[in-house]
Order: C-alpha cells, then structure tokens, then sequence
C-alpha cells in the first residue's frame, strides 16, 4: 500500500508537526510567565504591594442643628483633572464616613493631591439634600514605604 520512502516521509512531517506544536506551546507558556511577572513586579499581581486610602466624612449641614448629623449611603467618587471620570468609588458608612482603596493602577498618580478630587455622587433623598455638587480637595496624610493616605475632612452639604 505504502512505499517505504512514503511512509518515511509521512512519518517525518509528524514528527516536524509535533515539534513545531511543542514550540509554540512552549513560548507561549513562557510568554504568559514573564507577563504573569511583569504585572506582578509592576504591583497589578495577586499581591498587593502597596496601598493607597481616599478618606472622608459627609456631614448634612442642617438649620437650627448645633451638631451636623453624619449621612449615611452616600456614593462618593474619586476623580483626576477635568475629564470627569470616577476613576474609583466608596460609600458613606452609619458615621459618615468612607473609604475609598484605590486600584493598583492608579497608585503612580503624580501630585495627586494637587490634581484629584473626591466628587459626592448620589446622596439619598431621604435627606432632602437637593445641592451636593462641587469638587472636594485631597490632602495628604500619613506615609509610608508601602502605603499612603488622603482626607478631605468634612464634607458638609446643605439639607
């Protein structure tokens, strides 16, 4: 059926079809390592390599209140220049307060406390707080080699 010559040459076009698939899965394997390395070296890896907190507290400025009542559910956004886009979001705990972790991307922003905002979102209408816009500005806190930390203070909105 077959000449020798034929099936040799069958045989050797196998062959050569296994190794190229052998190699390809090889560099592939290898290139999802070194990929797997650099986000891990860059700090986008399972490992988180550092931290950086956006912290806060909204307060209802309320009339004939001595003390502004803390407001609580209030979506809270973090935003960079004059795009406009949340770039990350908290919401507002029982106390008024909230915490916003940034992403591991958005650790190298230069100046940011020069060049972000916290943004107030959405607040409940249970409030009766109709005027919350505005830009509130970041200051920063403590540091440390591997962690930072921003606070606005008080946020106080009229209700």
């Amino acid at each position: 059926m077959y000449s020798n010559t034929s099936y040799s040459s069958l045989r050797s076009i196998v062959v050569l079809v296994i190794f190229v698939i052998l190699q390809i899965a090889t560099a592939k394997s290898q290139t999802d390592e070194d990929e797997v390395q650099f986000m891990r070296l860059a700090g986008y890896g399972e490992e988180k390599l550092s931290t950086v907190i956006i912290g806060g507290r909204v307060l209802c400025h309320c009339r004939n209140v001595p003390l502004p009542p803390p407001l609580k559910g209030v979506k809270v956004g973090f935003l960079c220049g004059n795009e406009g886009k949340i770039l990350s979001m908290g919401t507002t705990n029982r106390y008024g307060e909230f915490e916003i972790d940034l992403p591991s991307h958005l650790h190298a922003i230069p100046n940011m406390e020069k060049g972000c905002y916290v943004e107030l979102i959405h607040v409940p209408e249970k409030y009766g707080c109709k005027r919350y816009n505005g830009k509130h500005r970041i200051k920063q806190g403590y540091t440390n080699e591997n962690s930072r930390s921003y606070n606005t203070g008080n946020i106080l909105i009229k209700g």
